[in-house]
């Protein structure tokens, strides 16, 4: 919504698939032109156009099969599109927290790396993001057993915190990519 306000982008050139109709109709609100229909469908989805990008930002860590989804993505997009994917990191870091928001997995690098590979897409870059926030997640299982966190919502941050955090995840980008983080991030090319 914010690129298409900008004029970044088009509304002829982005289109948005939700499953859920409440979730859809917010994206309609906000000015994203949405089709209602569940991931598992999208061979069978009508579309305008093959897409050029596709995002998938916190989606796969729920699908029982993301090989056949990303399979099923391959097949629609143009060629040369472009996939940019975002998943929580690390199974180290499971909790309740995962569980309660409906994950299969977290990941680590060779384990989406497999998948879209053997889903047809060529890794073009893979980057774990939000290391500051690996130890606190690491602590909030702890804070979360002795009921001190609610197990599925976000708490809020002081603003010098949520200030200090984001300078820190602003300079994180312009640094070497960390070995670790909270999400893993990939970007990768539509193979042939």
């Amino acid at each position: 919504a914010r690129l298409l306000r900008r004029g970044d982008v088009s509304p002829d050139h982005v289109l948005a698939l939700e499953s859920s109709a409440q979730a859809a109709e917010v994206g309609r609100r906000r000015g994203v032109p949405m089709i209602t229909a569940d991931l598992g469908d999208v061979r069978r989805t009508p579309l305008p156009r093959p897409p050029d990008v596709v995002s998938m930002l916190d989606v796969l860590e729920h699908l029982p099969d993301p090989v056949a989804t990303l399979r099923d993505l391959h097949a629609i997009a143009r060629e040369g599109a472009h996939l940019l994917v975002l998943v929580p990191a690390l199974q180290a870091l499971w909790s309740r927290w995962d569980e309660r928001l409906g994950h299969q997995r977290r990941y680590d690098r060779p384990l989406l790396r497999a998948q879209l590979e053997a889903g047809g897409w060529r890794v073009c870059s893979l980057r774990y993001l939000f290391a500051p926030l690996v130890l606190p997640a690491l602590l909030r299982e702890r804070l979360i057993g002795r009921r001190a966190l609610a197990a599925t919502q976000f708490q809020r941050v002081p603003a010098p915190l949520n200030r200090l955090l984001t300078a820190a995840f602003v300079a994180e980008t312009w640094l070497p990519a960390p070995p670790f983080g909270t999400t893993l991030a990939a970007l990768a090319v539509r193979a042939q």
